[in-house]
């Protein structure tokens, strides 16, 4: 009779790893693409010390310091796998020889361009969490391969640091709660393959449970959320939208790395885009071991520039660096969100005490016209506002002047072919400063035309 109990339950705990090992198919190792040249930051040296025999120029990520101005970060890279700094210094300061955007197909310089590079005296520590698919399409040849590149990448964490590790297929387990010791996160890392995984894939809800994990640290560390994956999500309870939301909500950048050739295109790089991370693709299971340390050290080292975004919506930039006979140069796509409820200044112009619109202003108003024919149920208001001077012995004047001017960038909305009934138009004089009237700058800023919008059915 016992033999018979021992028997059934060897049987049932069979039947049980089966079952939980039933998901998708290990996918194959193919080479990567002819022409795939990655380059993965593993060290750094001053150019002026050591001339790089070659060197590339890439934009690594972007936050949104206002609504209006991204600060867009970039990296020189030697093909050597090392990042040269220093380049704003000496002879390599003149050769940041541009920047513009792209924008409704149109060539917008940048209104002022400045590259710096991040301060070598300050390091904020990190609070970094690997979330690593486990799914069945990995495999246990990768699976190995992503949990050796793990363990390298603990032992060489930054002491000042703390590291976690969530591994996820349609469940999500956290195997190495954040914890500043290497010794300790080294020894609680499993290095068994899938073990017990191996079903299918929750990336969203997966990211939810490492970002869960950075809420448990201070805000001395800036959070990063690192997700591998080779595939697409096809298990979470949480949509991608919530996922992202719940970041920003909690300031943690998600670095987005999608593996192979079976991924969901633009699936990760939405989640970096959004929070301001890095977004990698790469094709061979031999990168684990470096790409974890390329993110992190784009991070800690890097050039950057802040620039006034020129419309709403979608627009690239483009920034150039002139090196010996070659112009380097690399582009992002930004997007700005605009939501709801939310007041936003359009670059409009006015001569003063006029309200017919400058040249210039219709770069703007074309902006908000193309987002508004991209979301057919949106409806704006916009609102005039003048600075407080007043030369005229009628008290509403201003009034009136703002309420023309708010006029007639609703008749130019128009005129693109957007619907009266759509857009909202007030003037409120005087009555809204944003800045201190007292000064020509404050002026300056308080003449202005705003829009928000009020409602949007998504």
């Amino acid at each position: 009779m016992k033999n018979l109990l021992f028997s059934l339950m060897f049987l049932l705990i069979l039947a049980s790893c089966s079952l939980f090992r039933k998901g998708e198919k290990p996918l194959p190792d193919l080479p990567p693409p002819p022409n795939y040249r990655p380059l993965h930051i593993q060290a750094s040296q001053n150019i002026n010390q050591v001339k790089p025999r070659t060197l590339n120029l890439e934009i690594s990520r972007y936050t949104m310091l206002t609504d209006e101005v991204a600060r867009v970060y970039f990296h020189l890279i030697g093909d050597d796998t090392i990042y040269y700094s220093f380049a704003t210094t000496g002879e390599f300061k003149k050769k940041w020889c541009g920047a513009y955007f792209i924008a409704d197909n149109e060539i917008v310089p940048v209104a002022k361009f400045e590259v710096k590079e991040s301060q070598t005296s300050f390091r904020q520590p990190y609070a970094i969490v690997l979330v690593l698919d486990h799914s069945g399409s990995m495999g246990d040849d990768r699976a190995y391969e992503i949990q050796e590149a793990t363990y390298n990448f603990i032992l060489k964490k930054h002491p000042d640091d703390l590291v976690g590790v969530v591994k996820y297929d349609h469940r999500i387990a956290v195997e190495i709660p954040l914890t500043q010791s290497s010794e300790y996160a080294a020894n609680h890392l499993i290095i068994n393959g899938l073990g017990f995984y191996g079903g299918w894939t929750a990336i969203s809800d997966a990211i939810i449970q490492g970002i869960n994990e950075l809420n448990k640290v201070d805000s001395k560390f800036q959070k990063v959320l690192i997700v591998l994956t080779d595939g697409w999500d096809n298990s979470s309870h949480y949509s991608p939208q919530e996922a992202v939301e719940y970041a920003k909500l909690h300031g943690v950048s998600i670095c987005g790395i999608d593996f192979g050739y079976d991924i969901n295109p633009g699936f990760m790089e939405y989640f970096a885009r959004q929070t301001g991370g890095i977004y990698k693709h790469i094709y061979s299971k031999y990168e684990f071991n470096l790409i974890f340390n390329d993110i992190v050290n784009r991070y800690q080292r890097y050039y950057f520039a802040d620039v006034e975004l020129p419309i709403y919506g979608q627009q690239y930039f483009v920034v150039k660096f002139c090196y010996d006979t070659q112009v380097l140069e690399d582009t992002i796509l930004i997007e700005q969100n605009v939501d709801t409820g939310k007041v936003y200044t359009l670059k409009v112009y006015f001569d003063f005490d006029k309200h017919t619109l400058k040249p210039e202003s219709f770069v703007a108003i074309k902006s908000v016209a193309k987002l508004m024919k991209k979301n057919p149920t949106m409806e704006i208001e916009l609102s005039g506002h003048t600075d407080s001077i007043n030369r005229t012995g009628n008290p509403n004047y201003n009034l009136e002047l703002s309420q023309r001017r708010a006029n007639e960038v609703k008749k130019a909305l128009i005129k693109e072919g957007i619907e009266d009934y759509r857009i909202k138009a007030y003037g409120y004089g005087d009555t809204k400063p944003i800045a201190d009237n007292s000064t020509e700058e404050g002026r300056a800023k308080n003449r202005r035309v705003e829009f928000r919008v009020l409602r949007w059915k998504r």
